[in-house]
């Protein structure tokens, strides 16, 4: 049996996650700007970017979250 050690991103989702308040004032800005940036939700709704980033893949991972990365031509 092999013991890979996981990266933390890599985890899965605790399945009693639950949407805080903070999370459902970040998905009704979304909303209403349609996109956003890391760094624009960041400003308004945290103060660590580790927090953000976390909270961001939670919610990406609950379906509630599509993310889009632009083509570089």
């Amino acid at each position: 049996m092999t013991n890979k050690r996981r990266r933390r991103g890599d985890r899965p989702l605790a399945r009693n996650h639950r949407v805080t308040d903070r999370d459902l004032a970040l998905l009704c800005d979304l909303a209403r700007m349609r996109v956003a940036t890391s760094a624009q939700l960041g400003r308004l709704h945290f103060n660590a970017p580790s927090a953000l980033h976390r909270r961001l893949r939670a919610l990406h991972a609950l379906g509630l979250l599509r993310v889009l990365v632009p083509a570089v031509n």
